[in-house]
């Protein structure tokens, strides 16, 4: 077997109807995998190396990547999904069991996963995610739909949801457990986030006590004049809202 492998219609073993390449039992790549059209795999798909998919890539097995996997369509897994490297998803990701990724990962359009989904890195969705099991990301997690959690939502970094969030587990964000997640756009040039014991507005992240207590020295130096401007305008009715 080549290190690399690419999928085609001179690939042995594989069935093509039209821009689909079809393989009907489990596909094992040493090197890189790169495949032109779609790829359905009627197995277990295994990569050592990166793997590229022009179109959609369908994985009716586990699907194991050790590099980079990159999907210029949709990704569908009914497996467990394991990519060591950055996942990157141009068009919709659906996961049937766990999936986890070591890099960062990006889908263009909407994320489901049945199981449990484990992010090492950053976590961004341009769409809608759906998680079913616990949620975990250990970098920043940014949606720009609604996101609903089923289980527990861990994030170690900042969370952005710009649609609605619902979680019906612990939601924890940095270190905080909180059952408050407020995000205030459009009041102030600054994001808002405001949770049971913390407020973050910009880049600051503080407790609302230390808001409460900083001098207009102190938000001079985190931001200048417009800064502390600012803060003397919203300072009520955000410590209020906190």
């Amino acid at each position: 077997m080549n290190d690399n492998i690419v999928v085609d219609e001179n690939y042995k073993g594989v069935k093509v109807v039209g821009a689909t390449y079809i393989i009907e039992g489990y596909l094992y790549c040493k090197g890189d995998l790169s495949c032109e059209g779609n790829l359905i795999c009627e197995g277990n798909l295994s990569c050592k190396g990166n793997l590229i998919c022009k179109g959609d890539l369908y994985c009716k097995g586990n699907l194991i990547c050790e590099g980079n996997l990159i999907c210029e369509g949709n990704l569908i897994c009914k497996g467990n999904l394991i990519c060591e490297g950055n996942l990157i998803c141009e068009g919709n990701l659906i996961c049937k069991g766990d999936l986890s990724c070591k890099g960062y990962l990006y889908c263009k359009g909407d994320l489901s996963c049945e199981g449990n989904l484990i992010c090492e890195g950053n976590l961004s969705c341009k769409g809608n995610l759906i998680c079913k099991g616990d949620l975990i990301c250990k970098g920043d997690l940014s949606c720009e739909g609604y996101l609903i959690c089923k289980g527990n939502l861990i994030c170690k970094g900042d969370l952005y949801c710009k649609g609605n969030l619902i979680c019906e587990g612990n939601l924890k964000i940095r270190n905080e457990i909180t059952k408050t997640y407020l995000r205030i756009n459009g009041t102030t040039p600054y994001r808002v986030v405001i949770t049971d014991k913390h407020i973050k507005i910009g880049c600051q992240y503080h407790s609302k006590k230390e808001w409460a207590r900083f001098t207009n020295k102190e938000i001079l130096r985190m931001d200048g004049k417009k800064a502390l401007k600012l803060w003397n305008k919203n300072k009520q009715w955000i410590l209020m809202i906190g």
